[in-house]
């Protein structure tokens, strides 16, 4: 059964992408409700407005903000959700998938919830989802990982193994023992 969400419920044990939005588009409404953590949202028909400075991990959520520019925590930023963009949230089942953009090296994480239809995933608990993005920032970032692997091209290295990471339930060590030798 998929849960609905509304001004009652949704700061409870959810997941949310939250897009920010220029402080202009709020100047007209009031504030509806102000958290002991300073938030404050603005309750709509459709969605809900939070001014925060901070963002991610909040309470039992996971509310990712996807800032209009480079987003530095501790200043206040607004951002807009619709109900249906909450889905339900818990930290063991396995209710997340990882996408990655090679190019940009931009590494996401996503709600089962908000899958497209044809998409190919493999779903993680909360746990797994946050080493395999560490993991994946690894690969990105070192070279020490692949020190004893055969390979002709690092990059290419790189997205073979990062693609294993995300669409396979192997660990990073047995994806690492297919390229020895």
């Amino acid at each position: 059964m998929i849960k609905s969400y509304n001004r009652v419920n949704f700061h409870s044990h959810t997941f949310c992408v939250w897009y920010e939005v220029p402080f202009t588009e709020i100047q007209s409404f009031k504030i509806n409700y102000k958290s002991k953590s300073g938030s404050q949202y603005i309750f709509t028909p459709k969605g809900v407005y939070r001014i925060s400075n901070h963002w991610g991990r909040v309470a039992d959520c996971h509310w990712r903000l996807i800032p209009m520019a480079e987003f530095k925590n501790q200043n206040n930023t607004v951002a807009y959700a619709n109900w249906i963009d909450f889905y339900s949230n818990d930290d063991t089942s396995k209710i997340f998938y990882i996408k990655v953009n090679t190019a940009t090296k931009e590494i996401n994480f996503y709600h089962k919830q908000s899958l497209l239809n044809d998409e190919q995933v493999v779903l993680k608990n909360a746990k797994e989802t946050a080493k395999t993005i560490r993991i994946i920032k690894e690969v990105f970032t070192e070279t020490d990982w692949a020190k004893y692997l055969n390979y002709e091209d690092l990059e290419e290295l790189r997205k073979d193994v990062i693609m294993k990471l995300i669409l396979t339930n192997k660990s990073f060590l047995e994806i690492k023992k297919a390229y020895l030798s």
